[in-house]
């Protein structure tokens, strides 16, 4: 019996792992370098600005050039439901890495975005998954980097390699809306509040489709907006017609600045596990 319950919570941790990668297509975000001296709070009186939304674009990251924490996670795949906790660290611009332990003392993959790419380890399995953002983009659809996963989960706004272009700017009794096309008809429509951070962000297709392919949605705590983060990210995903929809939900709540030595955050793979395809595991996640 101990054997059972040991490997249900390994298929459904993997499946979260996985699911961030479907999770995290948008895009259209754009890499800046890090400075621990742009760590700072924007002041807005009487609530956001157009200048005041391209300020946000072109500016550093608020949050700080490496954190660290626990993070409550939860998966919602149709009916198909995962809670877990994630312990996070965070090297701005660099990488994501996180453990999944959804039981004490039991960890059971283990996650890295680096900007070389993605790798996924089913630690109760023995199997692992790497794959670069190249292949990622064709496996996805959409051009995906590094940059992308982090602004996306971390609530920077961003249009991404210049290619998006300001349409339309209008305040709101909450703060702000603003949308972008590129060149191809893709558009992202944000959302700011009154403290000018980045309430949501909605990505289609086109401007054809009525519906969201992604839509991003963050809330915020006085603590929080202090760290330059928010406090808990929401990430839905319209999986195609017929399929519904893939919702992704973490609380950051307990994730700080950290000062001093990193752990080593180098990919170890043990040669006795099995290399398996990340559309494989794609699949694998798709029927659960």
């Amino acid at each position: 019996m101990q054997r059972k319950r040991s490997s249900a919570p390994s298929a459904k941790s993997l499946a979260l792992a996985l699911g961030l990668l479907t999770l995290s297509s948008c895009g259209i975000i754009r890499t800046t370098s890090s400075s621990e001296e742009d760590y700072q709070v924007v002041a807005v009186d009487w609530g956001p600005t157009q200048s005041t939304l391209e300020a946000l674009i072109e500016r550093e990251a608020p949050y700080a050039s490496v954190l660290r924490g626990a993070l409550d996670a939860e998966l919602q795949l149709g009916a198909q439901s995962l809670t877990t906790r994630i312990n996070a660290t965070i090297v701005k611009g660099q990488t994501i890495y996180w453990s999944v332990v959804p039981f004490p003392l039991v960890e059971a993959a283990r996650v890295w975005f680096t900007p070389e790419g993605v790798t996924v380890i089913d630690r109760m399995h023995g199997r692992y998954a790497e794959a670069s953002f190249a292949e990622l983009s064709r496996l996805l659809g959409f051009p995906l980097s590094y940059e992308d996963v982090e602004y996306l989960l971390l609530a920077k706004p961003n249009l991404g390699k210049g290619s998006m272009r300001l349409q339309s700017f209008r305040p709101t009794q909450a703060g702000a809306t603003a949308t972008f096309l590129d060149r191809d008809k893709h558009m992202l429509h944000m959302e700011l509040n009154s403290k000018a951070r980045l309430s949501e962000a909605r990505y289609y297709q086109s401007t054809m489709h009525a519906a969201p392919l992604l839509t991003a949605r963050y809330s915020y705590s006085a603590e929080s907006m202090q760290r330059g983060l928010p406090e808990a990210t929401t990430i839905v995903l319209q999986r195609g017609a017929g399929k519904g929809k893939s919702e992704l939900s973490l609380d950051w709540s307990r994730l700080k600045r950290h000062e001093g030595a990193l752990p080593d955050l180098t990919i170890k793979i043990k040669p006795s596990y099995e290399r398996i395809d990340l559309s494989e595991l794609v699949k694998l996640l798709s029927k659960l």
